[in-house]
C-alpha cells in the first residue's frame, strides 16, 4: 500500500525540464508586461508634459493680456549676439509660475529637479517653453535632430531614456508657441542655463568657443561649433535689426572696413590707414585723417539708439572737440577739450551738448557709450553710466542728405581724433545697462 502511494505521488511531479519552460515562460511574460508598463508610463509622464506646458503657455498669454509683456524668467542667462542681449533663458521656476497664478510644483514627472525651460526676448514680446519627451511615439509632436540616424535605425531610439538631467541626448525635444530659440549643449543637449554659475553668466553667439545647439521648434535644429556661429547669426539677423552698423577693423586691408552687421555698410577708403593689435584682435591706427561714409537710412533714428567704441588716445590737449563718430547733423559722440567724452542730438530738448565732468585717461582703451532714448541722454565710460540728462522730443536732421564721419567733422579740419579705435557699433535702440555690462566685460 505504501509503495503504491509513493508512485502516484512519483507521477504527479514535475520534471527538472518542465520547470525551465515554465520559469522561461513567465519570464518573458513579465518582461512583456514590464515593458508594456514601461511605455504606458513614458506615455503617462509625457502627457502629463504636454499638459503643463500648455497651460503654462495658456497662462503667460493670459498674464501678457493684462501686463503687456511676458515675465522675465527667475534666474536667467542672456542669450547675446555681438555683447547686446537677444533674450534670456532659464526655468519656468517658482517667480515665472507665481505671476501666471500656477503653483511651483510644474516640474518634468521624470526628472523631479527640473522645470520646463522658459525664454523671452528682449522686449519681453514673445516666449518659448521647452520639455523633454521619452517615447519617440510622440514624434508627430517631435522630432529628434538626428532624424537620419533614427531612419537608419528602423525609428528605435539611438540611446536609453536618462531620468538624470545630465544628459537628454536620448530624449525628444517639444518646444510651444514663438520661435525664437533656445540655446542647448552641443552634447549632452542640456539646455545651457543648467551650467550657471558666478563664472557662466551668459552666452555670445557670435564670440562663443563651445559647441551649443539652437533648437527652434519641433523639428528644426541648428547645431555648431564656434567657426560656424556667424552663419547661424547671419540668418537670425534677418530678424532683429537693432545692430544697424558694426566695425569691428579686423580686416587690415588698406582700402575697406567692412560692416559686420550684414547691412553692407562697408567704408571705401581714400587714404592709407594703419592697423595696430589689440583691443579685441586688431585695431585701427588713425594718422590725422578723416573717413567719409555714405549717408544710409540705418542711421536715420529719430527716438533711441547707441553709439559706442574703444578709443586709446595719447593726447587729448586740442582746441576743439574730437570727433568719434558724427551723423551728419542729427547726433555726435565726441570728446571735448577738457578730455571731457560729449553728446549731442539735434532737435532734442534741451539741444546742444552735455558733458560728462570725468577726465579721460592718457595711453590707456576706455570703451565710450552714448545712449539716447526718448526721455534722456546717457553717457557711460568703460560699463559705468557716469552722466544722464533728461531730454525730450526726437531727433531731427538738419540736412535731408547728410555726410556721416569717423574722427573728424569734413568741414573743420581740426575736430580730428587721432590714434587707436576698435569695435565701433551703433544700434537703433538704447542698451540696458546689463548689455553695456556685459560688452564691456566680454572684451576689456
Amino acid at each position: 500500500m505504501n509503495s503504491k502511494i509513493h508512485w502516484l505521488d512519483f507521477k504527479k511531479a514535475f520534471t527538472l525540464v518542465e520547470l525551465i519552460v515554465v520559469i522561461v515562460i513567465l519570464a518573458i511574460l513579465a518582461t512583456i508586461a514590464f515593458l508594456s508598463f514601461s511605455s504606458q508610463s513614458a506615455w503617462a509622464r509625457d502627457s502629463t508634459r504636454l499638459a503643463d506646458m500648455s497651460n503654462i503657455a495658456k497662462w503667460l498669454s493670459v498674464n501678457y493680456g493684462l501686463a503687456g509683456k511676458y515675465p522675465i524668467p527667475d534666474d536667467n542667462i542672456s542669450i547675446m549676439a555681438s555683447w547686446a542681449s537677444i533674450w534670456l533663458q532659464w526655468y519656468a521656476w517658482n517667480t515665472v509660475l507665481n505671476v501666471i497664478k500656477l503653483s511651483a510644483w510644474w516640474k518634468d514627472p521624470l526628472d523631479s529637479s527640473t522645470y520646463y525651460t522658459y525664454s523671452v526676448n528682449a522686449g519681453q514680446s514673445k516666449f518659448q517653453l521647452l520639455g523633454f519627451l521619452e517615447d519617440w511615439n510622440s514624434s508627430a509632436l517631435s522630432l529628434k535632430d538626428d532624424s537620419l540616424k533614427l531612419i537608419a535605425n528602423n525609428f528605435k531610439p539611438l540611446a536609453d531614456v536618462f531620468a538624470d538631467p545630465n544628459s537628454y541626448s536620448g530624449r525628444y525635444v517639444y518646444t510651444k508657441w514663438d520661435i525664437l530659440g533656445v540655446l542647448l549643449d552641443g552634447i549632452t543637449k542640456v539646455p545651457v542655463q543648467a551650467k550657471k554659475s558666478a563664472s557662466f553668466t551668459w552666452v555670445d553667439i557670435v564670440n562663443a568657443t563651445w559647441s551649443y545647439a539652437m533648437q527652434f521648434d519641433n523639428k528644426i535644429m541648428s547645431s555648431w561649433t564656434w567657426s560656424s556661429l556667424t552663419y547661424w547669426y547671419l540668418t537670425y539677423k534677418q530678424k532683429e535689426s537693432w545692430l544697424v552698423w558694426y566695425w569691428n577693423f579686423d580686416e587690415k586691408s588698406w582700402n575697406t572696413i567692412n560692416d559686420t552687421s550684414w547691412n553692407n555698410n562697408n567704408w571705401t577708403l581714400s587714404w592709407l590707414l594703419s592697423w595696430s593689435w589689440w583691443k579685441v584682435w586688431s585695431s585701427l591706427f588713425l594718422s590725422w585723417w578723416y573717413v567719409l561714409i555714405p549717408d544710409s537710412k540705418t542711421l536715420d533714428m529719430k527716438d533711441s539708439l547707441t553709439v559706442t567704441s574703444w578709443i586709446n588716445s595719447n593726447s587729448w590737449t586740442d582746441t576743439d572737440r574730437k570727433w568719434i563718430f558724427i551723423n551728419g547733423h542729427a547726433y555726435y559722440l565726441t570728446v571735448n577739450p577738457d578730455w571731457n567724452v560729449c553728446v549731442y542730438a539735434y532737435w532734442k530738448n534741451p539741444e546742444w551738448y552735455h558733458c560728462d565732468t570725468n577726465v579721460l585717461s592718457l595711453n590707456s582703451w576706455q570703451f565710450i557709450w552714448m545712449t539716447i532714448s526718448s526721455q534722456e541722454f546717457k553717457i557711460y565710460v568703460n560699463w559705468a553710466n557716469v552722466k544722464t540728462f533728461a531730454s525730450t522730443w526726437s531727433i531731427t536732421k538738419r540736412l535731408n542728405s547728410s555726410t556721416n564721419a569717423i574722427w573728424s567733422e569734413w568741414n573743420w579740419n581740426k575736430r580730428y581724433y587721432n590714434w587707436l579705435m576698435d569695435e565701433l557699433r551703433i544700434y537703433n535702440r538704447a542698451l540696458w545697462d546689463s548689455e553695456i555690462l556685459s560688452l564691456y566685460d566680454s572684451t576689456k
